[in-house]
């Protein structure tokens, strides 16, 4: 009898122990997928950003009053930098507008940076630039 009971002591230990294996690797397979997950979510964000981006610095590089376009683009205004929040797509955009004057002309940069509503971190997703230049009439 005590033979009996030693069998199912080591059988009950194996499965116990199987059982903790199988556990283990259920963790470590959560985490890959629901990190797998967030990367995914992460990169739809930066792709959808990147679509909007480049629409906005198209308009600005075409546009000979960027405040005005901004704000038909339902931009809001914060001083020295323009702001628009894309709930549905989870990402923020800025825009930095700086103007130079020269002889020649005027030249207006924008800064175009996204922003993940997605993460808490203070990192921009990326930066485009955009670039329009005006030149002076010559005069003859």
């Amino acid at each position: 009898m005590n033979h009996h009971s030693n069998n199912s002591n080591a059988l009950l230990v194996e499965i116990m122990i199987a059982v903790l294996f199988f556990s283990l690797c259920c963790t470590v397979l959560l985490r890959t997928f629901v990190s797998a997950h967030t990367q995914s979510e992460l990169c739809g964000i930066r792709n959808e950003a990147m679509i909007e981006a480049r629409d906005v610095a198209e308009q600005l590089n075409a546009s000979q009053e960027p405040q005005e376009l901004l704000a038909s683009l339902s931009f809001e205004n914060n001083g020295t930098e323009w702001s628009r929040s894309f709930e549905t797509e989870r990402f923020n955009l800025t825009v930095t507008l700086s103007e130079e004057n020269t002889t020649a002309g005027s030249m207006t940069r924008a800064e175009i940076t996204a922003w993940s509503l997605l993460t808490n971190q203070t990192d921009a997703l990326f930066s485009l630039q955009a670039v329009h230049y005006d030149p002076l009439e010559v005069t003859e």
